[in-house]
């Protein structure tokens, strides 16, 4: 027995170290599939790493643990969001160490990355700076002991997995192997979750792994059956995991694929949006069995998409490109792809994996934005305005050639300056930016003001101002399109100078004849002050019939296009505030801008030249009835002499014959009469055609009405006649030979009388009338009648006289330089009224 003891030892031995080994097994393996369980009821990167970190830490005694991960371009390690501390809390740690990078091979991280193989520290809070750098935090912290653990994908690192103490403990192999076969299993499960071969790959090791340890740890058949429960409740799980990537694959809107890199693009994989993309299932893809997706792309991008895929695999980056497929219906359509290659862990090329969706849609909007795109650019560059586009602090962003043209600037020599202090005046720096800031919170706004060019000189720009938002309806600048109206403002001016200072007529009016515009000149013809005027049609300044019709003219004129004074010349009698009828010259002028038809009227007062031409006729015409009366009275008056001598002769043999009958006696009476008329008659032609000589000085008509009255005072008396007459006292003084003027008033003031056989009223009155005296007598007598022109010789209405009185009153006048006319109304009587130019002073 004594002999035997050593050997029992031995095999006490043994079996203390084959226990011991299988307990670690038994952890190791417990760990893992502990892990597997958390990772496969993961949804994410991230949840799979912190359930990794707290089954490790809790498993293995470490107090907390961290993650970092590769930058996209795998330049720097990343601390993660990830975190999982048990027991003591390092709040302080972890909030340094959030956002930290570390380069390849700096820091225990980055050292673990670069070798790809576990690194141990003993005490992090006693190490350099430059070898762990969060050494003083860690010391604060009480972090001792850490491990840093590489999870692998084939020769790519996933993540570094760093683990921490609170005590300083030496290199532990056994933690060292758990947590490295945990960080290796879960970059395979990371790796399978996103391939579903890798996965398969992984379940079959993972088998194999469990075969091998159930067939060395016989005795613990019955806690691995467990933990093979375990394991099958793991993968379905996995399985639910893939008929939800299934059921979120076949919702996409594109194929998901996995394909063989070679020039037919031979698909392994092809999910069911293929049919929706090229109109082929997923069978009839997979291995080309009807159709190689190679053979779907369009001829001319099969080049393009090739280098581009080989370039991405080369340097094993993930792709993307756009190109054009045929589909099975023979449609062109365009597709967009993302995809990357998936390497076996020699960083061999396995098979490409990615994603492809119909973009033909976007593609078309792409194009027709691109199109509008270049319109508005073309438009903008060759646009005869200013484009000018600012931002909200005002600063310039840019502007078109047109404004560089004006301004003398090149957009690069200002893009980014203050709009205001680099091209306004400084007087209106202040102004105009408040106008803009309150601009930026309005729609907009119209205004004008000048802008300063390179050369000093100011231009004077029409604006009209939009507010730029952004797709979230958020104000980012303002569009400004400005017209150069310097020119026009100066012609304004000019035409403006030249309608206020013509000395015609201007008027303007709408196409509802309503008055937009009245010219100095205007308000001098017409009488009217504008206020009076604007807004009110332009009939109130016509006289008949031209009143009345004008809205009918203008009617007709816009529905038919017929003309009948625009665009002539035409001689139509206007009306004077006063009522007074006087002729016209009237110009229309059509104006059309856009869609707004303005008539713009020139006026010419003609009243002077009518009066000029009517004392012509009249001096034409009575020069010519004086030369008549003349020859008539030369003919006339030696044969009358002659019956008179016969007649004279006959009266005195009956006055000696005595008892001569008494039909006889007035017989020869009779011809005395006549005889008498007759060669008062020639007296008066005489009178008429003998050239008058005028001595014109200035004379108060007035004074020459109260020497008519004086006169005829009784004789009106008499006749039941009352006089009523009206003469201002700031009456003008006119031009005239006062004897002439007298006879004419006389001449007319006698014939009113006449007219009135039964009494009356006799009115005379004069008054100033634009540089003119207009002398009216009127009476309350018979009238003349209709079809009577009582200016024509031997014309009378009366029983006795010879009818040249009022045509020696109108030469008379005519002599002044004066007019006479008379208006009349049967039974009612008439109104005589003489112009007369006044007496310059």
């Amino acid at each position: 027995m004594q002999g035997k003891t050593p050997d029992l030892v031995k095999v006490r031995e043994t079996l203390q170290a084959v226990i011991a080994e299988r307990k670690q097994a038994e952890q190791e393996v417990r760990l893992l599939l502990s892990i597997i369980d958390a990772v496969c009821g993961a949804e994410e990167f991230n949840d799979a790493i912190r359930a990794t970190l707290q089954k490790v830490c809790d498993a293995t005694g470490w107090h907390c643990a961290e993650a970092w991960l590769p930058s996209l371009d795998h330049s720097v390690l990343e601390c993660a969001p990830v975190w999982y501390c048990r027991g003591k809390c390092v709040e302080e740690f972890r909030r340094v160490s959030e956002g930290l990078t570390c380069a390849p091979g700096v820091g225990l991280a980055g050292r673990a990355w670069v070798a790809k193989k576990p690194e141990w520290v003993r005490n992090v809070s006693a190490e350099s700076e430059t070898r762990f750098v969060r050494a003083r935090i860690a010391r604060e912290a009480g972090l001792k002991a850490a491990l840093a653990v590489p999870i692998m994908a084939g020769e790519e690192v996933l993540a570094v997995l760093v683990f921490f103490m609170l005590e300083a403990r030496g290199t532990d192999r056994r933690l060292v192997e758990i947590v490295s076969a945990a960080a290796a299993h879960l970059g395979s499960v990371i790796r399978h979750k996103r391939l579903d071969h890798e996965l398969s790959k992984a379940r079959a090791e993972l088998e194999q792994r469990v075969r091998k340890r159930t067939a060395a740890l016989a005795e613990t058949v019955k806690e691995l059956h467990d933990e093979i429960v375990e394991r099958r409740q793991a993968e379905e799980k996995l399985q639910e995991s893939e008929r939800r990537l299934s059921t979120l694959m076949s919702n996409l809107p594109g194929m998901a694929y996995r394909c063989r890199n070679d020039r037919n693009w031979t698909m392994e994989f092809v999910s069911r949006g293929s049919f929706e993309v090229t109109g082929y299932w997923p069978s009839e893809l997979i291995e080309s069995r009807m159709v190689a997706f190679g053979d779907l792309i369009h001829p001319d991008d099969r080049k393009a998409g090739w280098d581009i895929v080989q370039e991405a695999v080369r340097d094993k980056k993930p792709f993307q490109f756009v190109y054009r497929i045929v589909t099975a219906r023979r449609e062109e359509k365009w597709v967009w792809e993302q995809g990357q290659g998936i390497y076996d862990s020699n960083g061999n090329l396995e098979a490409l994996e990615g994603f492809i969706t119909d973009i033909t849609e976007a593609q078309r909007v792409s194009e027709d934005l691109r199109g509008e795109k270049e319109f508005v650019e073309r438009l903008i560059s060759t646009a005869q305005a200013i484009v000018l586009v600012l931002d909200t602090e005002g600063r310039i962003e840019r502007f078109n050639p047109y404004m560089e043209r004006i301004s003398g600037y090149r957009l690069e020599e200002v893009q980014g300056k203050d709009w205001f202090a680099t091209f306004l005046p400084e007087r209106d720096w202040a102004r105009i930016r408040d106008l803009f800031k309150s601009g930026l919170a309005g729609a907009g706004t119209y205004g004008k003001n000048p802008i300063v060019t390179r050369e000093g000189i100011e231009r004077e720009i029409e604006w009209s101002n939009t507010v730029l938002k952004d797709a979230d309806g958020k104000v980012v600048g303002v569009l400004a399109i400005g017209q150069d109206i310097t020119e026009r403002k100066k012609a304004e001016a000019w035409l403006e100078r030249l309608i206020e200072t013509t000395q015609d007529g201007v008027i303007s009016i709408d196409q509802d004849g309503c008055i937009l515009l009245f010219n100095p000149a205007a308000e001098k013809i017409f009488g009217y002050s504008p206020a009076e005027v604007l807004g009110k049609k332009v009939n109130l300044l016509m006289a008949e019939p031209y009143s009345g019709k004008h809205d009918w003219y203008l009617a007709r004129y816009e529905q038919t296009g017929e003309r009948r004074v625009i665009g002539r010349t035409c001689a139509v009698d206007g009306r004077r505030k006063d009522g007074e009828v006087f002729p016209i010259e009237l110009s229309v002028t059509e104006v059309k801008t856009g869609d707004e038809v303005r008539y713009a009227a020139f006026i010419r007062d003609v009243s002077d030249k009518s009066k000029m031409q009517e004392r012509l006729i009249e001096s034409e015409r009575l020069a010519a009835i004086g030369a008549a009366s003349a020859a008539f009275a030369h003919e006339i008056g030696n044969p009358l002499n002659g019956m008179s001598m016969t007649v004279q002769l006959l009266e005195r043999r009956l006055a000696k014959e005595g008892g001569a009958e008494e039909a006889a006696v007035g017989t020869v009476q009779k011809l005395k009469d006549e005889i008498r008329r007759l060669t008062g008659l020639l007296q008066d032609f005489s009178s008429f055609a003998r050239r008058k000589t005028y001595v014109f000085k200035p004379v108060s008509l007035a004074t020459v009405a109260g020497e008519v009255f004086a006169m005829e005072e009784g004789s009106y008396r008499g006749r039941g006649i009352r006089v009523e007459q009206d003469f201002p006292a700031d009456l003008p003084l006119v031009l005239a030979d006062r004897d002439k003027l007298k006879q004419a008033m006389l001449n007319l003031c006698k014939n009113a009388v006449e007219a009135m056989p039964e009494g009356g009223t006799l009115t005379v009155e004069a008054h100033d009338v634009r540089g003119e005296v207009m002398l009216k007598i009127a009476d309350t007598g018979t009238g003349i009648a209709d079809g009577v022109d009582v200016f024509a010789p031997f014309t009378t209405t009366k029983t006795t006289g010879t009818g040249l009185g009022l045509m020696v009153v109108r030469q008379i006048v005519a002599a002044h330089g004066g007019t006479i006319s008379y208006t009349s109304e049967h039974g009612k009587g008439a109104t005589f009224r003489i112009s007369l130019p006044v007496a310059s002073v």
